[in-house]
């Protein structure tokens, strides 16, 4: 493997995430709850790059870690994982960035800390230089709006782009978003934040307005699986996978690591929501956004299911 070839590139903030599991309600002012359980482990755009990862994509990593104890753990994650860190830089400072997920069956929620990166467009807008790609795949609309000389070089290049959404609502109310909606043949948000954006009460109605901004766009709905128009504007249904929550960090990036791996591999879209819907229920059987995701093995094992 030529390690300056690179199946997807994908920039992004690398997290150390602390999980409260078990807790008996959300916190109150005032009042102190007990977590059953706390686990700690790397979080953000690691969860993607594992999953693609486990399925044989080679992924390139675009990422910033410090000198701390949060980035030199999560770099040793990074290589116990045989993730290439030949895009990732390191600072000589620190630059902790860290999250606490109260993390309940149906949802979860996050506080999140971030060092030394008031300017992230400093961070991951890069040139890929000597380094080749297929696609870019741009985690998040945070991402997408510091990545911007990078989407427009990917262009160049003629590779394909694809875009999660993440919940921003300061960023999903700007016009600009359109605009990098128009660059994007791929658009993968959850069924909150299509309606968000879209200003409707339904995945469907927020379908139609996305099929006329993004050549395909698919909307994750958790236990309800996934929706999306293939080429034909044929509208696609596919089912969860049925496994048992246990904790659901980290399902919509594992969701997009199944769907990317099979629209590389060009399969149709059906497949490849199935993919996806595969490696996000997975994903949710265990602690930890990425300690479950699959191999392509497991992968073709769950995939009788829709057969």
């Amino acid at each position: 493997m030529n390690k300056n070839n690179f199946d997807i590139v994908m920039p992004g903030f690398l997290f150390c995430d602390l999980i409260f599991l078990g807790l008996p309600d959300m916190p109150k002012l005032g009042e102190e709850i007990y977590s059953k359980e706390l686990h700690i482990s790397p979080g953000g755009v690691y969860i993607t790059a594992v999953a693609m990862e486990r399925l044989g994509i080679n992924v390139g990593l675009i990422a910033d870690l410090g000198n701390d104890i949060f980035s030199k753990f999560i770099l040793q994650e990074l290589h116990a994982e045989k993730i290439p860190t030949n895009l990732i830089r390191n600072h000589p400072c620190p630059l902790p960035t860290i999250t606490a997920a109260l993390s309940f069956p149906e949802d979860r929620a996050f506080i999140t800390y971030m060092e030394g990166i008031n300017n992230i467009n400093q961070f991951l807008d890069i040139s890929l230089n000597n380094h080749s790609a297929k696609h870019l795949h741009l985690p998040g609309l945070k991402e997408a709006f510091a990545s911007k000389s990078l989407i427009r070089e990917a262009k160049r290049r003629g590779m394909t782009i694809s875009l999660d959404c993440q919940w921003h609502p300061d960023l999903m109310m700007l016009p600009e978003t359109w605009e990098i909606l128009k660059d994007t043949q791929i658009f993968l948000p959850n069924e909150k934040e299509a309606l968000f954006l879209t200003k409707t009460n339904s995945p469907e109605k927020a379908l139609e307005i996305l099929r006329q901004k993004v050549d395909s766009t698919i909307i994750k709905l958790g236990s309800a699986g996934s929706i999306g128009f293939d080429k034909n504007n044929e509208l696609i249904k596919v089912p969860a996978l049925p496994v048992t929550v246990v904790d659901t960090t980290g399902a919509g990036d594992s969701f997009n690591a199944g769907f990317l791996f099979a629209f590389l591999n060009n399969l149709p879209l059906e497949k490849s929501m199935a993919y996806g819907n595969i490696c996000g229920g997975l994903s949710v059987s265990k602690v930890g956004g990425s300690t479950a995701v699959p191999t392509i093995e497991q992968l073709l094992e769950k995939l009788k299911y829709y057969s």
